[in-house]
């Protein structure tokens, strides 16, 4: 029996709190990354849920994982200034020294059995550029590890997209469409599932057009409050209503 939990992107809302009351039997809980960057919530907000989801982390180390998004990269100190939709540049130092000091707390990707999950996907062809040498049976281990070691950053190169439309664009700016194009004949496409955030969709898509191969749940926005439970294996679709 497990039961895991997986809450998209927030920018800095606490409705995760309200989550983790409703499934209070949960598992394990897995935040897919994007925890700052609103438009309307004042930034020490933002900061103060920031340290309320790390303090959850450390009270339940083997239980939660917090993934890294690219509103969250942006403001590390190896991000080359890279500067984002809502970036908040009167909030940036709060904001880079401490996902500085608890770095080690985030990851690019997690596994749990035949689900993999990141920010925004891995691309076949993104894994191929990135090492001489990988597997799909360490390919969670080798991301986690190159990111920790040499953080890469969105491949964004001179000419291309900068929307995350191309197929060699990495787990932190490729987009759903170039991520299913880019695995459409892939090894990493028959082994995992994939559960991804960063792309806002009206309600949570199972991916049934590419043999459900694909969670897209970036459905936190406005009113919609929608996140994903997969207990025992199975995927389940749920709401929350907004207080």
């Amino acid at each position: 029996m497990s039961k895991i939990v997986v809450i998209g992107d927030i920018h800095g809302r606490d409705i995760w709190k309200q989550i983790i009351n409703i499934e209070n039997d949960w598992d394990k809980v897995i935040f897919i990354g994007d925890y700052l960057d609103s438009y309307d919530i004042p930034g020490m907000k933002q900061l103060e849920n920031l340290m309320d989801i790390i303090e959850f982390k450390k009270a339940n180390h083997d239980k939660v994982e917090l993934l890294w998004g690219n509103h969250d990269h942006q403001y590390q100190k190896f991000s080359q200034n890279e500067m984002y939709s809502g970036y908040q540049a009167g909030m940036a130092s709060q904001f880079q020294f401490k996902l500085d000091e608890y770095k080690h707390l985030f990851k690019i990707a997690h596994q749990e059995g035949n689900y993999l999950f990141s920010h925004a996907g891995i691309s076949e062809e993104w894994c191929n550029d990135s090492f001489e040498n990988w597997n799909l049976e360490d390919i969670v281990k080798q991301v986690n590890e190159l990111y920790y070691y040499q953080p890469f950053h969105f491949n964004i190169q001179p000419g291309q997209s900068h929307c995350g439309q191309e197929t060699y664009q990495g787990p932190l700016w490729i987009r759903p469409k170039s991520l299913m194009l880019a695995n459409k004949k892939s090894e990493l496409k028959k082994k995992f599932i994939q559960v991804v955030g960063h792309t806002s969709y009206k309600t949570i898509d199972m991916g049934k057009a590419t043999g459900c191969r694909y969670y897209f749940i970036d459905t936190l926005e406005d009113d919609r409050g929608e996140y994903l439970v997969i207990e025992n294996n199975k995927p389940i679709n749920k709401k929350v209503n907004y207080e």
